[in-house]
């Protein structure tokens, strides 16, 4: 075994190591000591590694949409959803959003005035515009070999309206 193969596989161990403390919630990677305790912290917020796999039950955060219900002067509905978008700048903004609205209810009138303002502007003929963030409610396995399904739930509506018509 050369040099260069025996750091190499003493790296992939450490950082094996470091990857089972993070998804193990080791306590010691919270609150290091020392230097190299300082650096192995560092080195695994930078990697990845301290990532605790958090993706399983019950620790899954829920999933969000927001739902833009618009009406025009002839009663005309139309609706507009925001996803996840075409671009990682999109998604990231949405997301960023989302958990504002989800940690700040004071404010959520402000965001979802946000989202209508937007929908003004891009629907010049639309009159009212309801604002919902729904929640994905996942049934348990039992309820969905019961016949339960996936559905969204609506934590949050507003409506506004615009006052003067736009010409």
């Amino acid at each position: 075994m050369t040099t260069r193969h025996a750091a190499l596989c003493l790296f992939a161990a450490l950082h094996l190591f470091v990857v089972a403390c993070g998804a193990l919630r080791v306590a010691w990677l919270e609150a290091p000591a020392g230097i190299a305790g300082k650096a192995l912290k560092a080195y695994a917020g930078l990697s990845g590694a301290d990532a605790t796999y958090g993706f399983f039950a019950p620790a899954v955060p829920p999933r969000r949409r927001v739902r833009l219900e618009l009406v025009d002067a002839d009663g005309k509905q139309d609706v507009a959803l925001l996803h996840d978008g075409a671009s990682p700048e999109a998604r990231s903004s949405l997301k960023s959003l989302l958990a504002l609205f989800a940690k700040t209810p004071a404010a959520r009138h402000d965001i979802a005035a946000y989202w209508a303002a937007r929908m003004f502007d891009e629907h010049p003929g639309a009159m009212r515009v309801t604002a919902a963030v729904e929640e994905m409610v996942t049934p348990s396995m039992v309820s969905y070999l019961d016949g339960a399904r996936p559905s969204w739930s609506r934590i949050y509506t507003e409506t506004f309206t615009r006052l003067v018509p736009r010409r």
